[in-house]
């Protein structure tokens, strides 16, 4: 917010004198993206985001994390309400600078909800079904 003239009680304003300005901050950028329904229950706020920009001339991946995700489910249009998203809004890492030529591109998002080992991903392969017996 930028003020043009101090006024004073009384004072007269013709038309179309600016009086203030209001100029945009340095706020960061935000990434506004959607998730699937059926991944909404591994994706939570503060999640680290990996974020990939579409474009064959930008290469660098960008970290962020998730701040903010929508209360309900929305359908696609585009998909004859198919299947449902989630919206979810990214805020980039304080120390990366996003170019201001990227505003607008689509990207591609990767939300790392937990590790796994290599373990835990062979024992979840096994099903439940399976019972071991002693002889």
């Amino acid at each position: 917010l930028s003020i043009e003239r101090s006024f004073e009680k009384g004072s007269y304003v013709e038309n179309s004198q600016p009086v203030m300005t209001i100029k945009k901050s340095n706020e960061s950028k935000v990434i506004d993206a959607r998730i699937l329904a059926k991944y909404r229950p591994f994706i939570f706020m503060g999640t680290t985001a990996k974020i990939t920009v579409n474009s064959p001339g930008y290469k660098k991946t960008l970290s962020g994390e998730i701040t903010r995700i929508s209360a309900d489910s929305f359908s696609d249009d585009e998909k004859n309400g198919a299947e449902r998203y989630y919206k979810v809004e990214i805020k980039p890492d304080d120390k990366i600078i996003v170019p201001p030529e990227l505003e607008g591109v689509q990207v591609n998002v990767y939300a790392l909800s937990k590790k796994v080992t290599l373990l835990n991903y062979i024992t979840a392969l096994v099903g439940d079904n399976i019972v071991f017996n002693v002889w």
